[in-house]
């Protein structure tokens, strides 16, 4: 609801568990507009582990460019298809173009991958969509963002699990 009532050009959520480091938006803004040709689809950055007190556990990330460094479409799907994790990184960590989420019926949806709902996995969805779609993904070598890692989150629910490997064998289908 929010998503299709939002007037933005970006989005970036916020779950009430993670948290931004103040300059995160601002960071990753500088480089949207500077994207005339709107080439880049998405910004993620490295991103630190916190634990249930709020304490940095260390950096969550599967690989950790020296640089910035651009990912194509393909290279970005590659990258999460070959490695079967989310090479990108969590909801709260990324900046995303809102038009890259518009379905052919006309919504707003997050969590699709070729028009096809997710299960589990609606963050991984997002981004081999915007993959499928040729736009490129901007990954900073700075942290900006925490993501909270504690016992009520859904990664230990057992459908979520399952639903979860579904998903997968769906994106190396579709994909």
């Amino acid at each position: 609801f929010v998503l299709n009532h939002s007037n933005g050009s970006f989005i970036n959520y916020l779950f009430h568990d993670d948290l931004f480091y103040p300059q995160k938006i601002s960071t990753m803004m500088k480089y949207m507009v500077r994207d005339f040709n709107e080439q880049i689809g998405m910004i993620s950055s490295a991103r630190n582990l916190i634990d249930e007190n709020g304490v940095v556990q260390g950096q969550i990330n599967p690989w950790q460019p020296i640089d910035n460094e651009v990912l194509n479409g393909m290279e970005m799907a590659e990258k999460i298809l070959y490695s079967s994790q989310n090479y990108i990184g969590e909801l709260t960590t990324v900046l995303l173009r809102k038009k890259l989420l518009k379905q052919n019926n006309g919504e707003y949806l997050m969590g699709c991958f070729n028009g096809v709902r997710d299960k589990a996995n609606g963050d991984v969805a997002t981004w081999l969509d915007v993959a499928r779609q040729g736009k490129n993904c901007l990954f900073l070598k700075d942290v900006l963002s925490c993501f909270r890692r504690h016992s009520g989150q859904n990664t230990y629910n057992v459908t979520i699990i399952v639903n979860s490997i579904i998903d997968w064998l769906n994106y190396i289908t579709i994909f």
